[in-house]
């Protein structure tokens, strides 16, 4: 297992890849899955085949490894992973790290916690 701190590092380097989820390339569900696969242990469906709403709970404050629906110009998830920082792919840029500033909380529209973890 990775810290969260490692993965964020290595996940810098990760390209755009629409419908990818591993260091090759990653979308934005993707690097959800392949953070929890590799900081979690956990292997998250693809998003194509499962309906994830039934395995995540909405919360109102996130924490290292919760889903942020952020309202962009499409349809948009955000990992938070820690001291006011999200990490997200974006088509232009490929894996960001950006400040959970108030810009971004304004555009957040709901946070998501996977059930079985612990708060």
């Amino acid at each position: 297992m990775m810290k969260v701190n490692e993965f964020i590092l290595k996940a810098l380097r990760v390209p755009y890849k629409r419908w990818g989820s591993s260091w090759n390339g990653v979308d934005c569900y993707g690097l959800v899955r392949l953070f929890y696969r590799e900081v979690r242990g956990i292997e998250l469906p693809d998003i194509r085949t499962y309906r994830w709403w039934e395995s995540w709970k909405k919360v109102k404050e996130p924490q290292t490894g919760d889903v942020l629906f952020i309202n962009l110009e499409e349809a948009h998830i955000a990992l938070y992973v820690g001291n006011s920082r999200i990490l997200h792919a974006l088509e232009k840029y490929g894996v960001r790290l950006d400040r959970y500033n108030k810009n971004w909380q304004k555009l957040t529209k709901s946070v998501w916690r996977l059930k079985d973890e612990t708060p």
